[in-house]
């Protein structure tokens, strides 16, 4: 026993459990750069996920990295890999993320980190010389941000790039020196500029050596100061992309200045608030702050009615200032298939009619049905609203987007002729638009059966963790209740519980291990009369299972290692 458990323990400390990561749908990335370039000239390199048939892979997850062939020395973007996020929607621009050191044809490579057969290839002829303007010195200076030709809000702005390790660099705003600093051992250039006091500025960066000589120069990068001294808009992601059906839910992303005081969005008829994301994140092709800080989330819901709508962005700080972005986003709405009601089945008894159907082209937003009820066709008074409609679903039926049959009745019925009239419900209990049956006739007789009864249950099935065994079992919208039983050592089934929903909990217990039967019963209308029949009896652990899944791994390592032992050969 001693050799087992010591089996067990190292199998436990040698496979621990993992998460893997799968590359999907993706086969291969597109890569768009210059096919020319000079040394050291920055450049804009964007990466495109594709699938088999060349389309993009909006919901690619994976983590790239960039390499040059034959530039051990090249300026890449994210040299420790870069893993996209949802807002990229499956392309991704590093902005003068890309330089060479040297001349010559040079070719870009990126790999996705779990595959490495899924890759992108492009060619750049490098030559010699200045390579734009203000580009000179054997050192390549790539600045990222701010972005050339983007917009920074206040006095103030964040400069990022990359140069040779461990040196000496100086920062120029407007043809004059504004500071200096130094790169790190990584190469990475970090510098708070301050002071920015025009609309339409040029940033330099130049590269020193232990002598101050320069070695090395950025291209000027221009860029503006938002005019009026509201927060910065950067950009919109809508991750379903501009042209929706009708009801729709848009998830959508704004980057715009960090800790925002309120970031609202403008959609339909609508305005939802918009709460800033925690971890660092990048949105489009704008990567704001190092922990992900000015990254706004939240979701809006595409009009009913199709046609073209603009998405307003509204952002306000802490002193007040605004910025309107008007028609940030237009999404085009096209119309829903209209919704119907199909396979609609009433049976009668002595006081209650009960429905079956399904709804062909169901809208998500769907949360329950209304039935309106009368004597007179035109005078429908009365009305019985379902449980949520995931409540009400015919054990078997699918979902409500495949094909889902429903269930429900109307009790306490006079004798006579009544007409129907099913509506869908929203979450908040309005009327969804389009979402109406035809008018349905049923026909209440004292010649119905007379006596209260319900159907047996069925679907009973049990779920068991370390600490616990769950039984459940499908519903019966018409049940009052259900009575849990349980065998005795007689072979006699006693009421354990009575339980208003369908599922019942039982905890493990403390002793040896043990499984009981158990059954469960229906309970109608009246409180008294049960289905027919019970339920399937069930075998239910009510025993520890740590000691289950010890004992059969152990007994699994067990019968592995004497195999080994006798199976073969010294």
């Amino acid at each position: 026993m001693k050799r087992l458990l010591a089996a067990f323990l190292s199998v436990a400390f040698f496979f621990p459990h993992q998460a893997v990561f799968a590359a999907g749908k993706i086969a291969k990335f597109s890569l768009t750069v210059n096919q020319s370039a000079k040394v050291g000239e920055a450049l804009d390199l964007t990466v495109k996920a594709l699938d088999k048939d060349g389309a993009v892979v909006a919901d690619y997850a994976g983590t790239v990295y960039v390499t040059v062939d034959n530039d051990s020395k090249a300026t890449i973007p994210y040299a420790e890999g870069y893993t996209f996020v949802s807002a990229d929607q499956g392309s991704k621009t590093f902005s003068k993320g890309l330089a060479f050191s040297k001349a010559g044809n040079m070719t870009v490579s990126v790999i996705d980190i779990d595959d490495d057969k899924v890759e992108g290839v492009a060619k750049v002829n490098v030559t010699e010389g200045d390579s734009g303007p203000g580009v000179t010195g054997s050192e390549s200076v790539a600045i990222t941000t701010p972005e050339a030709g983007g917009t920074v809000s206040g006095t103030e702005t964040d400069i990022v790039g990359t140069s040779k390790k461990n040196s000496k660099f100086q920062v120029f705003l407007n043809g004059e020196k504004s500071g200096e600093g130094q790169t790190d051992d990584k190469g990475a250039i970090l510098y708070k500029l301050k002071g920015i006091d025009q609309e339409q500025n040029v940033l330099e960066v130049k590269v020193l050596d232990g002598s101050d000589k320069e070695i090395g120069t950025s291209g000027k990068i221009s860029f503006s100061v938002a005019a009026s001294e509201g927060p910065a808009f950067k950009s919109v992601t809508i991750k379903e992309g501009k042209t929706v059906k009708a009801g729709t839910v848009l998830n959508v992303t704004i980057a715009a200045d960090p800790k925002l005081k309120e970031v609202s969005v403008s959609f339909g008829d609508s305005i939802e608030v918009f709460k800033e994301q925690a971890s660092g994140v990048t949105a489009g092709n704008v990567t704001v702050g190092s922990t992900g800080e000015g990254i706004y989330v939240g979701t809006v819901v595409a009009p009913m009615t199709p046609g073209e709508y603009p998405l307003d962005v509204t952002l306000a700080n802490d002193m007040g200032k605004k910025t309107v972005k008007t028609a940030a986003e237009t999404v085009t709405v096209t119309e829903l298939p209209k919704p119907a009601f199909e396979n609609v089945k009433v049976e009668t008894s002595e006081t209650r009619a009960t429905f079956t159907f399904s709804v062909v082209n169901e809208p998500e937003s769907v949360s329950k049905f209304k039935f309106s009820y009368g004597t007179d066709s035109g005078a429908l008074s009365e009305e019985s609203v379902t449980f949520e409609k995931a409540k009400i679903v015919l054990s078997g039926s699918g979902t409500s987007a495949s094909g889902a049959t429903y269930k429900w009745y109307v009790d306490n019925l006079e004798p006579g002729k009544y007409f129907f009239k099913i509506a869908g419900l929203d979450i908040a209990g309005s009327p969804v638009t389009g979402v109406e049956s035809d008018l349905l006739e049923a026909e209440i007789s004292l010649n119905a059966a007379g006596k209260c009864s319900i159907a047996n249950v069925s679907g009973l099935k049990v779920a068991t963790t370390e600490d616990q065994s769950v039984l459940s079992w499908d519903s019966i919208p018409e049940a009052l209740s259900y009575n849990v039983y349980k065998k005795d050592t007689s072979g006699s089934y006693g009421l354990i519980e009575n339980v208003k929903v369908t599922s019942y909990t039982i905890h493990l217990a403390k002793d040896s291990v043990k499984f009981e039967d158990f059954a469960v019963k229906a309970v109608c209308s009246d409180a008294v009369t049960e289905s027919a029949d019970y339920a399937e009896a069930t075998k239910v652990q009510t025993g520890p299972a740590q000691v289950i899944a010890l004992l059969s791994l152990a007994l699994g390592i067990g019968f592995f290692i004497t195999r080994r032992r006798f199976g073969f050969g010294s």
